[in-house]
């Protein structure tokens, strides 16, 4: 199938959207690498300690879904998106 200019430089804009709006999501997202809590738990609490919310030595999938959706909300969102 061939495509002509017209529908060529809209798969090539389309093309670029996602490649940018892509670049943008990761570059706005930031990972804690260590898992170390940012302001729940405090200082000197392993981000193990600090998810595993019954002190079982274990995580469920609650608290590790508990614990992320935690240090997400509570992350501070740079103020420049580094672009």
């Amino acid at each position: 199938m061939k495509l002509n200019n017209q529908a060529t430089r809209e798969l090539r804009l389309f093309v670029a959207a996602v490649f940018a709006a892509t670049l943008i999501v990761f570059n706005a997202c930031q990972t804690n690498q260590n898992l170390q809590p940012t302001t729940s738990a405090g200082a000197g609490v392993s981000g193990f300690d600090a998810a595993d919310a019954n002190h079982d030595g274990k995580l469920s999938r609650d608290e590790a879904r508990d614990f992320l959706v935690n240090e997400i909300l509570t992350h501070e969102m740079p103020i420049t998106m580094g672009l």
